[in-house]
């Protein structure tokens, strides 16, 4: 993660600015709420549950991230127990009240491999600012939401989004591009 930007905000109504910061050992000032979007290109294969989601989420405590955008997971949630492994594994690798939304494409596979989906993790006491029905996603995998409550009955939507390329990066496949086309397709879109 050490190319990766914080982008802090705060939720307070009287500090409405947002700023970047740079270093990942400046303290988080009061008031701020701490988002890191990245691009991880795969949760694969059974070092995901093992390794690298317990590492991502300990990496997010550790570094007071209170939300965590994820693109191109790659994981197939409605592939045998995939999700159950999620499931698990969140409720395991961190001490934090914890919600999640991950999204991924409909095509059917024979792995847990998907190419694509979108997550959003958000860890700590922010957990009770959830709207009610306030998570969600497209069924395609191109973005994952939270939406938060803040003072005043002002709502705060983050979305994690991912755009594929505009053409594919193979001819034949099951890249994002073609699981995305594919449903369009059939939707007459």
């Amino acid at each position: 993660m050490e190319n990766e930007t914080i982008r802090e905000m705060s939720l307070s109504e009287n500090q409405p600015t947002s700023s970047w910061i740079g270093s990942y050992n400046d303290p988080k000032p009061t008031h701020t709420y701490r988002i890191l979007f990245h691009n991880i290109n795969g949760l694969q294969g059974n070092k995901a549950f093992v390794e690298t989601l317990p590492i991502l989420l300990n990496e997010q405590t550790n570094l007071k991230i209170d939300y965590m955008g994820i693109t191109e997971h790659c994981l197939n949630l409605r592939y045998q127990n995939t999700a159950e492994k999620l499931h698990k594994c969140v409720k395991w690798s961190t001490t934090q009240r914890s919600v999640y939304q991950f999204n991924c494409g409909i095509m059917h596979t024979t792995t847990t491999y998907l190419p694509g989906g979108t997550a959003a993790i958000l860890l700590g006491e922010n957990t009770g600012r959830i709207q009610p029905n306030g998570k969600g996603g497209d069924n395609i995998g191109r973005w994952s939401y939270i939406t938060l409550n803040r003072r005043h009955n002002k709502k705060l939507t983050i979305i994690t989004a991912y755009q594929v390329n505009r053409q594919p990066t193979f001819e034949m496949g099951i890249t994002a591009w073609h699981q995305q086309r594919l449903q369009l397709d059939t939707q007459g879109r």
